[in-house]
């Protein structure tokens, strides 16, 4: 096992955008084709003292089938704050919008923003991959249920190696694609 998992299951919050998230065991991300090789390529670069950089994750280094459902976020320190970098085609269905240059703070529903910004701060101060579920109906009045994988990763440079500046992100629809 990668690392410990967060505790709490569940999260579900009732309202006008309902929103559900489970945690995943990140063992479980082995069984779907679409995360097992970047989990992989993550795993196999990552060391004691660094993480994987966002050069290791170029568009060659895994199948570009997953590209489409891909989302690079880039971690902002002081204040702490995640801005969405890149975003696929499909990982932009998610919401039924185009979140790239767009910050998770400022993103609706505001219940799916809160969890998105409680996950990223836990993985920020964790260092460690989150695998997990969410169901939502999104602002547009879809409703959602995805599994997503998180990989958090350091910049090119030597002086911080092991400080979180990106989170790749896969997206894998169950449903409501």
């Amino acid at each position: 096992m990668i690392g410990e998992q967060p505790k709490g299951g569940i999260y579900n919050i009732d309202g006008d955008h309902p929103c559900e998230r489970e945690h995943l065991l990140i063992d479980l991300a082995y069984d779907s084709s679409r995360f097992k090789d970047i989990l992989s390529l993550w795993t196999s670069l990552r060391t004691e003292n660094a993480l994987p950089t966002k050069s290791d994750f170029s568009p060659h280094a895994f199948n570009r089938s997953a590209l489409p459902y891909l989302i690079l976020i880039d971690v902002e320190h002081d204040p702490l704050r995640f801005r969405y970098r890149l975003t696929g085609t499909m990982a932009e269905s998610i919401q039924n919008a185009n979140l790239t240059g767009h910050y998770v703070d400022d993103q609706e529903p505001i219940k799916l923003r809160d969890l998105l910004q409680t996950d990223l701060e836990e993985l920020v101060r964790s260092k460690t991959p989150q695998h997990v579920r969410l169901t939502f109906t999104n602002i547009a009045g879809y409703p959602r249920r995805l599994q997503i994988l998180r990989l958090p990763l350091s910049k090119n440079d030597q002086e911080s190696p092991g400080e979180v500046d990106h989170i790749l992100v896969v997206v894998q629809f169950e449903s409501g694609e």
